[in-house]
């Protein structure tokens, strides 16, 4: 009896053996099958627009064509612009437009083929910095410092020169160096 009983503990540990192989091989199989019928990821996703919203269905990111090239738009949760990327005016470069938490202008950025600018803003959108190529010279740099929209100082490099608002003067700036 002591015998029999041996035997069935045995025969018993085996068939949980058994039992632990036979799942863990069901569960491979299971898992591999899942894996096989997932679809394929697709490389591209094409749209004619793309719009990222909130949870409360406020859109704070667009991307979209516009005439020139494409426009990536970024937005607050109160629907103020706070961010243009996209094509400069006439198409032939870049530009970026960041804007404070009120909308107004605070940096833009260009470039194209006559050259790139930088200007900066006042929290009134006052036009108070401007870097970039003096058109109407050979293309040389130029520096606009403004208060309210009005340069103050003009560094110039065509010219080698500084110019200081001088309401003193006829011309209304002081030249340097003399």
């Amino acid at each position: 009896m002591q015998n029999q009983l041996e035997r069935l503990e045995k025969q018993l540990k085996n068939q949980q053996r058994l039992n632990v192989l036979i799942l863990m091989l069901l569960l491979v199989t299971l898992l591999t099958a899942f894996t096989r019928t997932l679809p394929d990821v697709e490389p591209v996703i094409k749209a004619n627009k793309f719009e990222l919203v909130t949870a409360q269905g406020k859109t704070v990111l667009v991307m979209e064509p516009r005439e020139t090239a494409a426009e990536i738009a970024l937005y607050n949760n109160d629907g103020k612009l706070l961010m243009n990327l996209g094509a400069e005016v006439k198409g032939e470069g870049a530009f970026l437009q960041l804007k404070n938490r009120k909308g107004q202008n605070s940096l833009q950025m260009r470039c194209n083929n006559e050259g790139a600018a930088l200007k900066m803003y006042d929290d009134k959108s006052n036009s108070i910095v401007y870097i970039g190529e003096d058109k109407l010279h050979d293309r040389a740099g130029v520096i606009n410092l403004a208060e309210n929209d009005t340069q103050k100082i003009i560094l110039n490099a065509h010219e080698k020169s500084i110019y200081i608002a001088n309401p003193k003067v006829k011309t209304g700036y002081s030249v340097l160096p003399d």
